[in-house]
């Protein structure tokens, strides 16, 4: 008699247990469904972006582990239009994994982040400095930083 009053009082606990749980997840499923849940921002289409980008797709960028370069630059930079095709030819190269965005301003630098790490240059070198910084700040770094990353 005992041991059956006690497999009753646990079968009870189990089953409200199950209730208990099965009934937080329909509750958060309701209150998820009244908030609209996580609207999802769509990544740019283009890769090169002649603008700034909006918080939302900065950080929808950021959440997939890819890289942004801004490169801002004075109008009257004459290293600027060679900083530049080096950069895009990066972005082309890089399997999607990297976005650029070339803004105007009063200032020259390019500022190379991800979730994971970030870097500024102020006065590249040359190229080579240029492909090693992306290359060591990239997550999955493509086949060509091999020989930059040596």
């Amino acid at each position: 008699m005992k041991k059956n009053k006690k497999e009753s009082k646990q079968a009870l606990i189990a089953l409200l247990l199950i209730f208990l749980m099965g009934g937080s997840t329909v509750a958060f499923s309701f209150i998820n469904t009244l908030r609209g849940g996580q609207k999802r921002v769509p990544l740019p289409k283009d890769v090169v972006l002649e603008r700034e980008l909006s918080k939302e797709e900065e950080l929808a960028i950021l959440q997939t582990y890819r890289t942004i370069i801004k490169f801002t630059y004075k109008k009257d930079c004459v290293k600027c239009l060679d900083w530049k095709n080096v950069l895009e030819n990066v972005v082309k190269k890089s399997n999607g994994q990297v976005y650029l965005v070339e803004l105007e301003g009063n200032v020259t630098r390019i500022d190379i982040y991800n979730a994971l790490r970030s870097t500024t240059l102020t006065n590249p070198k040359d190229e080579t400095e240029i492909k090693k910084e992306v290359c060591t700040i990239l997550v999955d770094p493509p086949d060509w930083c091999l020989a930059y990353l040596v």
